[in-house]
């Protein structure tokens, strides 16, 4: 059997026997070919501020969007509260967890890991009933490309064994991906820029802990004597005291005594020689751009002023949460609802809370919808968590607006249903 074959069998023993997910095994192959000496892994990235910030900025916001669940009518649509899945995606997906939870959870592990799973519980009609968030470590997906097929697979703590399970009864949240199911990395795939960051922050660490100095050199003016074997044990004595004693965090200004034939120098590098900001604003600047995250949503405000970051705001919207947004209400509206259903129902997210301005600027944006008639006056207050009054449902329009007594209807005009 040649090298390629036996490679192809373990890899392939690997992805069936092993609890480990298929997307973090192509992660190891893909560090161990590329010659990533820095161990970059999902875990291991958000000890990096930049990423903590970006993955905590997405899952947050994501969680904490009202996501609702609609029913298309003759009029429109109205909010299905009779579902199930209504009171599942507004209040509590499972009783370990709340609905804000449940959504971080699975953004934050899709935004590191590429995917997050969760499995669906029904009741005997087949209806679902509660939705059960699952580790990275606990599930895995794999693909039999004679079938076209993918199977997924459920870690059983009981059994100690893989468990499948239907891929109706999952919720696979994926994000950029070469195949349209198991999406990529981003920690994996750009392991060499996190793991930048991660040696940087490592090196101002150590350099601080220092207190600045790179190395110590004892300079002793005589001979060392070897034992019989060639080795200087006097020098490796000395240098493993020397470092146990007086290197690293509060044991720099300990007080050494040497005798006359020794003396210490200190080597110091100043920070600036190591570039240390400017890689730490490249490192910053290259996460950000793996997450599509605007810096000032990171607190780096270096180039937002007051005249752009309403439109920076606005950016971060359209570009970074609207894809969240969309490829999570596709998923769960396949998932939870039949083909029949989805002519009925479907789910939504509700991103007026991010696009809500100052009072100021709300106030004009409800007066021109109030003014052409587009929005009442309770729907107005509905917005703004108040209370209807009665009579409040009527639409308005200026007196200069409005059609006369005689005007015909436009014959040209659709009949709305």
């Amino acid at each position: 059997m040649n090298l390629a074959k036996r490679a192809y069998e373990k890899l392939k023993k690997f992805f069936i026997e092993s609890k480990s997910s298929s997307w973090d095994v192509l992660g190891q192959v893909f560090d161990y070919f590329n010659g990533n000496s820095t161990n970059v892994t999902e875990a291991s990235a958000l000890r990096l501020s930049v990423v903590f910030s970006c993955v905590r900025v997405i899952s947050e916001t994501v969680g904490t969007l009202p996501l609702n669940t609609y029913k298309r009518t003759e009029k429109g649509k109205e909010k299905a509260i009779n579902k199930n899945v209504y009171f599942i995606l507004k209040e509590e997906p499972n009783p370990s967890t709340n609905i804000v939870g449940w959504k971080e959870t699975m953004t934050a592990l899709c935004a590191l890991y590429g995917n997050s799973l969760s499995v669906i519980q029904r009741d005997d009609y087949g209806r679902p009933i509660a939705i059960w968030q699952k580790a990275p470590e606990e599930w895995k997906v794999i693909k039999k490309h004679k079938e076209n097929k993918y199977y997924y697979y459920i870690w059983n703590y009981n059994t100690e064994a893989w468990d499948p399970i239907l891929q109706e009864n999952v919720i696979h949240f994926s994000g950029f991906g070469g195949d349209g199911v198991i999406g990529f990395s981003p920690i994996r795939m750009n392991a060499q820029s996190v793991g930048m960051g991660l040696a940087s922050q490592n090196l101002g660490v150590e350099y601080y802990e220092n207190y600045g100095f790179v190395s110590d050199v004892i300079y002793y003016n005589g001979a060392f004597k070897q034992n019989e074997k060639g080795e200087n044990t006097v020098v490796e004595n000395i240098r493993k005291e020397w470092n146990k004693n007086h290197t690293g965090a509060g044991k720099r200004f300990k007080t050494a005594i040497f005798d006359e034939k020794t003396k210490l120098e200190r080597l110091k590098i100043p920070l600036d020689d190591f570039q240390f900001i400017n890689t730490h604003k490249l490192t910053r600047e290259q996460i950000c751009g793996i997450f599509r995250m605007p810096q000032h949503m990171i607190q780096s405000l270096d180039n937002a002023s007051y005249n752009n970051i309403e439109s920076l705001t606005l950016g971060f919207t359209k570009f970074t949460i609207t894809p969240w947004l969309v490829r999570q209400e596709k998923e769960l509206d396949r998932k939870l609802f039949t083909r029949r259903e989805r002519k009925t129902y479907y789910t939504r997210y509700n991103l007026e809370m991010l696009l809500r301005g100052d009072p100021k600027a709300r106030s004009e944006y409800y007066k021109n919808l109030f003014y052409t008639a587009s929005i009442s006056p309770n729907e107005i207050r509905e917005k703004e968590e108040m209370n209807p009054y009665e009579g409040g449902y009527e639409y308005y329009v200026p007196t200069n607006m409005t059609l006369e007594p005689n005007q015909n209807k436009n014959q040209n005009e659709p009949e709305i249903k």
